[in-house]
């Protein structure tokens, strides 16, 4: 495991497994496994309480097998479930031969009703991705098949379908020779899966243990990637936890497709950019985007980032903590995810930005996409081979210019050639430059040849780059403010802002979220002096003629370079973040809020400014609360009022900044941004953690409660778990959350809660897995016939029960302790579920559902519990959570 992870090897001080010690170990990843057959009752998988699988089984929530009788090889099937999402029951995340993924779990298909033509491979694949599936594991394979046949074309169709998931496949353990002198066989040379060899295992992992030589018969390569597969330790075939040592590519393939399900984590979960958890910048990634992060994390064989100059080792062997940047690391890491919607038509080309800060990071970019299928039965690229785009990577001063896959392999780097050649083959390509000239580089993806194949006319791609890159700001601390208003070109429009108006709306800013981060954010502004006077009308700067974000910036940045960057070459001084006051008022209705970058989503491709910064542009007659948001926005925060989705700008340019909506009417209300690690933060021993009991086992407990502006030790908050097994408040990611608020003691004394409606109970839900503008978090109304939430607060006296369909029941009392400010009597009885499903059209705006809203779905989990369909019953949308 340290061997893919970082290839430290564990002792004193030594950060061996970084996903794991930062909490990634495969949570809400579901692997699917097309294999020989699998042990459930094997403790590594074996659910105690109903070993039934089931979709709420601890391990396997789906299995698939037409063919009769037993399993051909269940203890291959076994060993390699094992290595993805293993993890013993009697020893619950501490197995010294746990998976990789080992919190993950995964759905199983038989593949002999592939290999013998009972099931296709497109449906078997579509049937784990039916049940939640997003990384595709297979150690199997044809080894003597060497046309781009069926179920080749299946894999590669399958992939281009479903965007956001990832196949990958393991390569023969022999070398065959006939017919075409070839080894790589079906369906593993695909062109969008991901191929896999093995390496050996500690000591050993520089050297090459198993798999087969390329390239395709058309030409690819293959081989990408290795791994560990020699005397790999995993689960056998027996009942218990015994497990048994064995070697192929068919082990490596697993611990290959975990990694995907960790950095699939890393991405969801926000750690992406700055290395640290912030939930608002979590993200769904692609299958591409998951390939392309694989592939750039690969090392020579010699440990060096390089390219491998035999065709046994593909693009070297995975080094997870190489492409997932933490905090502290050498390396940063950038991304561009970029979906068919969104895509290159034949001829169009997207630059994307970096500046490298240091030269003591190689800058090493890859670009994945996943091409159509080509034509079954084919052996030449003309008609394999669907869509080509191509790689282009140039210095700051323009000297060098990198096109992928074009190497100098002895010295295992680039070649610095604008002519190339480039490469019409792949559709993986790179560029390595082991000492990159320090500066704005561009990295351009061409589209030279895109057909048009429905139903994406367009191609789509990923691109990940790693180098010693700006550290990304994250919202918390001291934040830094440039504020500059502006005129536009038209004289209807009146003068800007005074200086003392737009101050008096970010004194007020500055207060709210001062409030809502608990001290824990400090808006920092500046004024630009003078208004500056923009060439152009208001709609100059507006798809389709153009995006704010980018237009306004640059006309502005002549005037305001000196200010952003400190006037000195002193970079803890210079400003990353830009709000912009328009003369205006009414320049972002049309798009319902105010235009801003959001969180990890900054501006860094303006010529003449070397490094990202993050901007909001406001009306000159916004409410307070839509000027909070824009700014809320800008920080990366939880969204602190609904919006009904992201809408994208229009235009190429400005497709990767998003703008802000106006709220739902009806819908609860988003609250302060808090995720659980900064409440743990905040309270740590003082918080008082309930895990959700059993059906039979109800929890009735009283809990004295402390207010949270106390400086004592009492108990600042309750946390009452929704999910089933978690027994502590740290693994907990869907949960209410109760602390007591004094909105003043009467004396006159400023309190941090002056500002609060009323004093009280506050009662949050939580779910940390509900991307931004859904969620996460929502203050409950303790009172439900007052629209506003001036009364939400709970007093003595008052109860809340049965919340949202949980079984939980609140009750505020008066304080037996002089030390507290409430007791809080909890009763806990959650509900006994059917898993039934509903499905809505979900929300609208003014009764318009529109194409960029999903529906609303909910399942009757253990999770929110509390309708049966079969009994007549449905969920009420404004006391219980979509799943969706």
């Amino acid at each position: 495991t340290w061997v893919i992870q970082s290839n430290n090897a564990p002792g004193p001080g030594v950060n061996a497994t970084p996903f794991w010690n930062n909490g990634i170990n495969g949570e809400n990843q579901i692997i699917g496994i097309l294999d020989g057959g699998i042990n459930v009752a094997h403790d590594f998988f074996e659910d105690a309480v109903d070993n039934t699988v089931r979709p709420d089984h601890r391990k396997v929530i789906g299995e698939r097998k037409i063919t009769g009788g037993a399993y051909t090889n269940r203890p291959h099937g076994t060993h390699v479930s094992g290595t993805a999402v293993g993890d013993d029951r009697q020893n619950p995340g501490t197995n010294n031969n746990r998976g990789i993924a080992w919190a993950a779990r995964m759905t199983f298909g038989y593949n002999r009703d592939i290999t013998n033509g009972t099931v296709s491979l497109l449906q078997y694949l579509q049937d784990a991705h039916n049940d939640g599936a997003r990384i595709h594991s297979n150690s199997w394979g044809y080894d003597d098949v060497y046309v781009y046949d069926q179920d080749t074309v299946d894999a590669d169709l399958f992939s281009w379908r479903n965007e956001d998931s990832l196949v990958v496949f393991a390569e023969p353990n022999t070398d065959n020779t006939a017919p075409f002198n070839l080894s790589v066989g079906s369906p593993d040379h695909a062109k969008n899966v991901l191929s896999v060899a093995a390496a050996g295992q500690s000591p050993n992992q520089n050297n090459f243990c198993s798999g087969v030589a390329g390239p395709t018969v058309d030409g690819r390569r293959k081989p990408e990637i290795l791994a560990p597969g020699c005397n790999i330790v995993s689960a056998d075939n027996n009942n218990g936890n015994n497990t048994r040592t064995t070697t192929g590519t068919s082990m490596a393939t697993p611990a290959v497709s975990a990694v995907g399900a960790l950095l699939r984590q890393y991405y969801e979960e926000g750690w992406y950019p700055t290395g640290t958890e912030q939930t608002s910048h979590g993200f769904t990634p692609s299958g591409s985007l998951l390939k392309a992060s694989l592939l750039n994390g690969t090392v020579d064989m010699n440990i060096n980032a390089g390219y491998p100059s035999n065709t046994q080792e593909g693009w070297g062997r995975l080094l997870g903590d190489n492409v997932a940047f933490f905090q502290g690391d050498a390396g940063n890491t950038r991304v561009w995810d970029v979906r068919h919607a969104s895509g290159l038509n034949n001829g169009d080309s997207n630059t994307h930005n970096v500046f490298v800060s240091t030269n003591g990071q190689p800058l090493k970019v890859t670009l994945v996409w996943a091409d159509p299928p080509g034509t079954v039965g084919s052996n030449t690229a003309a008609n394999i081979v669907v869509n080509d785009l191509d790689l282009v990577v140039t210095s700051p001063d323009g000297t060098q210019t990198y096109v992928g896959n074009n190497f100098n392999v002895a010295a295992s780097q680039s070649i610095n050639n604008a002519a190339g050649p480039t490469d019409t083959l792949n559709n993986v390509e790179m560029v390595l430059v082991p000492a990159p000239m320090v500066g704005n580089w561009n990295i351009t993806v061409n589209g030279p040849v895109v057909n048009p194949v429905a139903p994406h006319p367009a191609q789509g791609y990923a691109v990940v780059a790693t180098a010693d890159f700006p550290e990304a700001t994250v919202p918390t601390g001291d934040q830094n403010m440039l504020v500059v208003r502006v005129e536009f070109n038209d004289a209807s429009l009146g003068a800007a802002p005074s200086q003392p108006n737009v101050q008096n709306q970010i004194n007020d800013a500055k207060t709210y979220f001062d409030r809502v981060a608990y001290g824990g954010l400090t808006i920092n502004e500046t004024f630009h002096t003078d208004v500056i006077s923009l060439s152009q009308a208001p709609s100059a700067y507006k798809p389709p003629n153009g995006h704010p974000l980018v237009e306004i910036f640059e006309e502005i940045l002549p005037a305001i370079s000196a200010e952003l960057d400190g006037g000195n070459a002193d970079p803890t001084d210079d400003i990353d973040r830009l709000l912009i006051v328009t003369n205006d008022p009414s320049f972002s209705d049309d798009i319902d809020g105010s235009w801003a970058t959001i969180g990890s989503s900054t501006v860094s491709l303006i010529a003449g400014w070397t490094k990202p910064i993050s901007i909001s542009v406001h009306d000159a007659s916004e409410s307070q609360p839509k000027f909070n948001h824009g700014i809320a926005n800008q920080l990366g925060m939880v969204d602190l009022y609904a919006y009904p989705g992201v809408d994208f700008g229009g235009i190429a340019r400005g497709s990767n900044w998003t703008n802000m909506a106006k709220p739902f009417a009806g819908q609860n209300v988003l609250v302060w941004n808090k995720t659980l690690a900064q409440w743990i933060a905040k309270a740590g021993p003082n918080i008082t953690y309930i895990a959700r009991p059993p059906v039979a086992a109800p929890v009735n407990q009283t809990i004295g409660l402390s207010f949270q502006a106390d400086d004592d030790n009492r108990t600042k908050a309750i946390l009452i778990g929704f999910t089933p097994g978690v027994a502590n408040a740290a693994n907990e990611r869907s949960y209410f959350l109760i602390e007591a608020r004094n909105a003043g003691d009467g004396t006159g004394t400023p309190l941090p809660d002056d500002a609060l409606p009323e004093t009280g109970v506050i009662v949050y839900r939580v779910d940390e897995d509900r991307p931004s503008g859904e969620g996460p978090v929502r203050l409950q109304n303790a009172n439900v016939a007052v629209a506003d939430l001036t009364d939400a607060a709970m007093g003595v006296g008052e109860t809340m029960t049965n919340i949202e369909g949980s079984g939980l029941d609140i009750t505020v009392q008066a304080a037996t302790n002089p030390l507290d400010a409430f007791d809080v009597q909890i009763g806990y009885a959650p509900p006994a579920t059917d898993n039934d499903v509903q499905i809505t059209k979900g929300d609208t705006i003014d009764g318009t559902f529109r194409s960029y809203m999903s529906p609303d779905i909910w399942v009757d989990s253990m999770q929110n519990g509390g309708f049966d369909e079969d009994g007549g019953g449905s969920p009420d949308p404004n006391s219980e959570d979509q799943a969706i």
